[in-house]
């Protein structure tokens, strides 16, 4: 168990000469970009190695650090296993689409979503996110014959989406034809990742 990709271990004797020995591994569920690198975390925040010439098709999750309590981190990772749980319950397609989850803020799940080459910054909050993942999902082709370069969308506000493109909108999604009122601007988003899958090279 000091192994850090083994969660449990057990060990017993079987009379009259065997000795069975059990084990279960972490499961990865997202990268952790750190200053050592890439590495895998599993859903209870224990930063795993690499292993050499592989492949996995999970999200970056930002807002986590090396540095802080385990039970912080831990913590964190349960809403993001949490999160992605709930829009694979939605979607599954749209799940994989999810290439970065930011966790810095409890008060708003941050997520990029990336599609046919467009990334989008998603602003979820802290709840509803199964209802806010769906919105997305419906109006996000009539969003972006709306709005040219549209970089961020926040699904925080009943009734409307607050998108920012080449200038702050407002939109309702009760109803797919009101005209958009404008907004106060939003704050500049990141710069969008669309990678979906990684390859890690270890020497591990």
């Amino acid at each position: 168990e000091e192994i850090s990709w083994v969660h449990h271990a057990s060990v017993s004797r079987v009379l009259p000469g065997e000795i069975w020995v059990r084990v279960e591994e972490r499961v990865p569920v997202a990268f952790l970009w750190s200053p050592r690198g890439a590495s895998l975390i599993d859903g209870e925040g224990v930063v795993l190695d690499a292993p050499p010439e592989t492949y996995f098709n999970l999200p970056v999750v930002r807002g986590v650090t090396l540095s802080e309590k385990d039970d912080t981190r831990r913590a964190k990772l349960q809403r993001l296993v949490s999160f992605m749980e709930t829009v694979k319950g939605v979607s599954q397609s749209g799940a994989d689409q999810v290439s970065e989850v930011n966790l810095a803020d409890s008060r708003n799940l941050r997520a990029i979503v990336s599609q046919d080459d467009h990334s989008v910054l998603l602003h979820f909050g802290d709840e509803l996110f199964a209802e806010r993942f769906q919105t997305y999902q419906a109006r996000i082709g009539e969003w972006r014959r709306q709005f040219a370069e549209m970089q961020s969308i926040d699904l925080r506000y009943e009734g409307q989406a607050a998108i920012h493109s080449a200038g702050a909108e407002a939109v309702r999604v009760d109803s797919p034809g009101t005209k958009p009122v404008q907004a106060k601007p939003a704050a500049k988003a990141p710069a969008t990742a669309d990678r979906k899958s990684t390859r890690l090279n270890s020497s591990h």
